[in-house]
């Protein structure tokens, strides 16, 4: 009151502005390329404890900060679930990943580490039948050793086997001139296992995208054989390469 000298004063009223409950963790555990999709899923631990009511998938290029959002899923999940990323093209590039856990507002309320995607490329070389191969190193483990144990090389034929396994990322040769009877087209990749286990008590092992190799089909057929028994030229086979045996057809004319 300006002429009595007097003032009125409401009740207070206090907003409690504190940050929503945050998840203790989230982890990124690894990034697995699916070889049937072709797509990278992210393979994540998490706080189901926390007010979180979606998880964002942001990726970025290899070398690049600027991250985008590119995937969302809903927080019922259990503490072990994954995100595929649908729109990358993660059989050319590397890229960055990173899970942001929002809460009610749409706010985010807690980030994971960033996790780098492991991209296999290569070259072949057809008169010489030897595949190089290159790749890019996996980052992201929380170890409690030093995080990588190794690059297993996968190489599929016909039938998958381990070629190489290195500390780093080197550039690989492989020499496909010396194997009989290869199938079709000629697959590799590279399987990064964790060393140890982590702070989470967790293994896991990364892998990157599939890189095939497509030759054009090789098959010697003899001209003649002597089935008498004498332990030389006895069968009749023709010899293939890169032909599928479940795909092709032999016609034998009687002269």
């Amino acid at each position: 009151d300006a002429m009595n000298g007097k003032e009125a004063l409401s009740n207070k009223l206090i907003f409690d502005l504190k940050k929503q409950n945050a998840p203790d963790f989230l982890y990124i555990k690894s990034v697995k390329n699916d070889h049937e999709t072709g797509n990278n899923r992210v393979h994540i631990l998490a706080d189901t404890t926390a007010e979180t009511v979606q998880y964002g998938l942001f990726r970025a290029f290899d070398g690049d900060d600027r991250f985008v959002l590119v995937e969302k899923e809903s927080a019922d999940q259990p503490s072990n679930f994954n995100i595929e990323d649908q729109s990358a093209q993660a059989g050319q590039v590397a890229y960055r990943y990173q899970i942001g856990a929002y809460d009610a507002c749409d706010a985010i309320i807690g980030w994971s580490q960033v996790a780098h995607s492991v991209h296999l490329s290569g070259t072949k070389n057809i008169r010489d039948l030897i595949n190089t191969l290159n790749w890019t190193p996996y980052q992201g483990f929380d170890s409690l050793g030093n995080g990588v144990l190794g690059y297993d090389i996968y190489r599929s034929a016909g039938y998958e086997e381990v070629l190489a396994s290195y500390d780093s990322p080197v550039r690989h040769q492989d020499d496909i001139g010396y194997l009989p009877d290869l199938e079709g087209d000629v697959c590799y990749y590279v399987a990064v296992p964790e060393d140890g286990e982590n702070s989470y008590g967790i293994q896991d092992t990364s892998i990157s995208n599939l890189l095939c190799f497509e030759f054009p089909a090789l098959a010697f057929v003899p001209n003649a054989f002597s089935p008498d028994g004498d332990g030389v030229n006895d069968v009749f086979q023709p010899h293939l390469n890169f032909i599928d045996r479940s795909d092709y057809r032999l016609i034998i004319y009687d002269r």
